[in-house]
């Protein structure tokens, strides 16, 4: 053996090395295929949208966003898309809806296995840097002028995604569309932002939604 290790000793040492590197790359893999991994929410990113063209007439806006649900088991946020439009709710007057469980999700008739497509405006008061970040429980999918701004379509806890950056030139009326769903257990949905020059992240207020009535 002695004789061996004096001429194969380097080659001896590196397939020793490679037996340790292969040994524990097989016992992550066993322990990686045991557990159930959370990936960390989604980030956010810099986005340019446009404020709605036409605006809306603000003498025929309505406090609040429209709401449709569907009561459905949702797996992702493609489930809702496919599922279309369901019952019309009563309008949601804002997007708060702390963790709850047991009782009606939202505005809807529904505790669990709930969609729900949210459509109407939001409004920027003043031009800048906005900060969104939202808060659900399950999957989510936020839109503004049509431009994906907040996602995060899968089944989970509750958890944050974002923040985005929004830098909003001219202030009024964007086009707002969310797809959201709670498959069961506890229900989440948080909208925040961080306004120009504002120290921390709020629950956008409700004023600050609107929808034309059908």
């Amino acid at each position: 053996m002695a004789f061996l290790q004096s001429i194969f000793g380097g080659q001896l040492s590196g397939l020793r090395r490679c037996n340790k590197v292969l040994v524990a790359a097989l016992m992550l893999i066993g322990v990686a295929g045991c557990q159930t991994m959370t990936l960390a929410p989604p980030t956010g990113g810099n986005v340019a949208i446009a404020p709605a063209n036409p605006a809306p007439d603000e003498q025929v806006l309505k406090p609040g966003l429209a709401v449709d649900y569907s009561n459905i088991i949702a797996n992702k946020i493609s489930d809702v898309e496919t599922a279309g439009r369901g019952k019309p709710g009563t309008p949601l007057p804002h997007l708060n809806w702390p963790t709850a469980g047991g009782g009606a999700v939202m505005t809807s008739n529904y505790a669990i296995h709930v969609a729900a497509r949210i459509e109407g405006y939001m409004k920027f008061p003043e031009s800048g840097r906005y900060e969104l970040r939202i808060l659900s429980n399950d999957g989510v999918h936020m839109a503004l002028g049509g431009i994906t701004v907040l996602s995060d379509p899968g089944v989970h806890v509750s958890r944050l995604a974002g923040p985005t950056v929004v830098t909003i030139t001219q202030t009024g009326w964007y086009k707002l569309e969310m797809q959201y769903f709670q498959k069961d257990g506890s229900a989440t949905l948080e909208l925040h932002w961080r306004r120009p020059g504002q120290a921390d992240f709020e629950a956008v207020p409700g004023e600050m939604f609107a929808h034309t009535p059908i």
